[in-house]
């Protein structure tokens, strides 16, 4: 999965920059050099001479093992990011972001980190007849995510639950709600704290699993414009939350912040303003710079995809680029068509790809 999604780096970096990995194909890198500029490729040992020399690298996400690879021995010998990294946080961050613009998280996430403490936020979060999530403390884009029915009678809920505080100390218990509307806050570090890049839109799977990214007119997704203004706020809360706990870490780097519309019991709908922070890059930071390259009112979704052989991700391609050819607008910008941003034809499985001058898609039901 590293070695095929590396390409994405491209919309994360600037003209000149090194992108650790191989080469995608030519065609990948000239069609998007007119929006996005080159890259040089370089391997580990160069990049790890690079860093020693005093560039600067910048991961998807930072981490021990980033630190091992390139050099960085006093950052890895000092690392003490685990639990700023873990849903520890997230569960913090919503509930003193909440407490600043005047939501009580109808959630109501629960960290458990005992058998007892398990046992209480199953019976406070079930009991509204309603579904109860699980969520592990580390895993990202929907792993470690777990709905469960209110009936906890099976046990279901509880043995994941105990899986979960064996493995990694404690589990996250919440309220599953009807959501309308998902999308993410996107944020990038600046001097003395965070700056807010944009709202992304994206719609998830069912599951809670990584879906869509989503970009333009949807005419078929929830108007998150009634909500402009909480929504605005959520952001300065998060950004003076999240700035805090980052500064008192020593985090300097990118914040994606999972968010939502849902619809309460009696018809109110509200902003959840963190399901998820995520103390790394996102596929929201790709977004928000891949949108400058479409025609403005053009409907965009685009995703990632797992492939059983790299024929049949080069077969897709394909299909999908005969079927729906690029056409760019006067300004050069696309306006429709089946685009893809990784390489093919070098044993890749995983792709990303997407389409522009689609109708959008239907919101979760």
């Amino acid at each position: 999965m590293e070695r095929d999604l590396a390409p994405l780096m491209t919309f994360l970096g600037q003209d000149g920059d090194g992108i650790i990995g191989a080469p995608p194909d030519p065609a990948l890198t000239e069609f998007w050099a007119r929006w996005f500029g080159t890259r040089a490729y370089i391997d580990e040992h160069e990049a790890k001479s690079l860093v020693g020399s005093g560039d600067v690298i910048a991961p998807w996400g930072v981490s021990r093992d980033v630190s091992h690879r390139f050099g960085i021995v006093d950052a890895a010998g000092a690392w003490a990011w685990r639990n700023l990294l873990s849903r520890k946080t997230s569960v913090s961050v919503e509930w003193e972001a909440g407490e600043i613009i005047g939501l009580t998280p109808d959630a109501n996430p629960i960290l458990a980190q005992t058998e007892p403490e398990l046992a209480k936020a199953l019976s406070e979060n079930a009991a509204n007849g309603g579904r109860v999530v699980l969520k592990s403390l580390w895993s990202a884009s929907g792993r470690g995510v777990r709905f469960f029915q209110n009936n906890l009678g099976s046990g279901e809920a509880e043995a994941y639950g105990r899986k979960c505080l064996s493995a990694d100390g404690g589990v996250v218990v919440e309220r599953a709600l009807r959501r309308l509307a998902e999308f993410s806050y996107i944020f990038t570090p600046e001097a003395g704290g965070l700056k807010l890049e944009g709202i992304n839109r994206y719609h998830s799977s069912e599951s809670g699993g990584m879906g869509w990214e989503l970009a333009g007119p949807q005419p078929l997704m929830y108007d998150l414009s009634p909500h402009k203004h909480v929504i605005e706020a959520g952001a300065e809360a998060l950004r003076h939350v999240i700035g805090r706990k980052a500064n008192e870490a020593g985090y300097v780097g990118p914040v994606g912040v999972d968010a939502m519309i849902y619809e309460t019991e009696d018809g109110r709908r509200k902003l959840r303003c963190c399901t998820e922070v995520n103390m790394r890059h996102c596929m929201g930071h790709v977004a928000i710079r891949l949108n400058g390259a479409f025609a403005d009112d053009t409907s965009v979704r685009w995703r990632m995809g797992h492939f059983g052989s790299a024929d049949d991700w080069l077969n897709f391609c394909g299909k999908e680029s005969v079927s729906h050819p690029i056409v760019l607008d006067e300004r050069g910008q696309i306006s429709s068509g089946f685009f893809r941003l990784t390489g093919i034809g070098s044993g890749q499985r995983f792709g990303a790809f997407g389409w522009a001058g689609e109708n959008g898609i239907a919101p979760p039901q």
